[in-house]
Formats: structure tokens, C-alpha cells, sequence
């Protein structure tokens, strides 16, 4: 593998990776630190820039909420012309990780997303998801921007769910993703 690929060891904390959506929300461009960036943290070739570019950026998201999210992010940037940002976290089954995003006019035609690693902390306990393909039984409703889980009627963050003994660690816990009450008020127009 090309040396330029090889997963880093060193931390990312404050290094921004970017990616520039054309009028149609197709990914034309991404900075030099994608690819990096998405090896590090345990991502598949078919993320890796030559094999996204030209992509809708709605393929890599899951859940009508979330992308009726970003959707109404990237036009508050668009026909406003103003730059929005939002934190939120991106987490991998050992990691937390706070991360905050950035949306601003590029060009005319052009959006650039810009997103900043914060910190990361240690998982409380592994936690590994599997995407549901339909709300069915048994499958949790989990917050795309904060990660918190839909359990007995709260939102809780999947360490505090853990903590109180609601989660496995067997198999992994069959999710859809949504926002939360919580996430939809720093929404604008929602």
C-alpha cells in the first residue's frame, strides 16, 4: 500500500479534514487529510477519495432525520450565505470522539465542510451497532449528532446506558438513526 495511506499513529486532535459539495451535494473534491483520516479510523477503501468523489454525500448518510438535518444545514450556508457550525460526536466502538463541523460558501457553487477532531475519551465498555435496515422490534433509535440511545423512553448516552446495565456487549445492538430532541433545538428552521 502506498506509504501516503498507511494509517497514522499520532493524534489527530485539531487537524481539519474537508470535503467541497458541488449545487447537487456530490463530493468533488477533499482535502489532503481524508484519506488519512479515514484509514486511521478504521475505514474501507470505498472511502478513500478516488472512490467518493463524484458521490452524493447523502450515500454515506443514514436515516431521512439526519439527512433532512444536513439537508437543512447546507442550505442555511447556501442561501444565506453565511457559515454554520455544529458539534457533534463521531464515535467508534473504543472511542468517543467530539467533533465539530463547519459548513461556509465556498464559491458560487461550491460548500465546504470543514471537520475538526476536539478530543477523544475511552469508551466506558465496546460498543459495537449494526445499521437496521427497518425500525423493527428490538431495534434502538440512536442520535446521529450527540450518539445517544432511545431507551425506555430516554435519550441516554450509550455509556450511561452501559453503566445501567442496558446494553450487551454479546452481539451488536441493531440501531436507526435519528435526531434527538435535544439536537433538533440547536436546528435551524425546525
Amino acid at each position: 500500500m502506498d506509504d501516503k495511506l498507511q494509517p497514522r499513529q499520532q493524534d489527530t486532535t485539531g487537524e481539519i479534514v474537508s470535503y467541497w459539495l458541488n449545487s447537487d451535494n456530490r463530493i468533488v473534491r477533499v482535502s489532503k487529510l481524508w484519506n488519512q483520516f479515514a484509514l486511521a479510523n478504521e475505514g474501507s477503501k470505498e472511502l478513500l477519495s478516488p472512490e467518493i468523489q463524484g458521490c452524493s454525500v447523502f450515500e454515506f448518510i443514514s436515516g431521512p432525520q439526519t439527512r433532512m438535518y444536513l439537508e437543512t444545514l447546507l442550505q442555511h450556508a447556501r442561501f444565506l450565505n453565511n457559515a454554520i457550525g455544529r458539534p457533534y460526536r463521531c464515535d467508534s466502538p473504543t472511542l468517543k470522539r467530539y467533533m465539530f463541523m463547519s459548513i461556509r460558501p465556498a464559491t458560487k457553487s461550491l460548500v465546504q465542510l470543514d471537520h475538526v477532531l476536539l478530543k477523544t475519551e475511552p469508551q466506558h465498555q465496546q460498543i459495537l451497532y449494526r445499521q437496521a435496515p427497518t425500525p423493527e422490534s428490538g431495534v434502538v433509535p440512536r442520535c446521529s449528532v450527540c450518539t445517544r440511545l432511545l431507551i425506555k423512553g430516554n435519550w441516554l448516552f450509550p455509556d450511561d446506558a452501559a453503566i445501567l446495565g442496558l446494553l450487551s456487549q454479546e452481539k451488536p445492538l441493531p440501531v436507526t438513526y435519528r435526531i434527538c430532541p435535544s439536537c433538533k433545538r440547536w436546528q435551524p428552521g425546525i
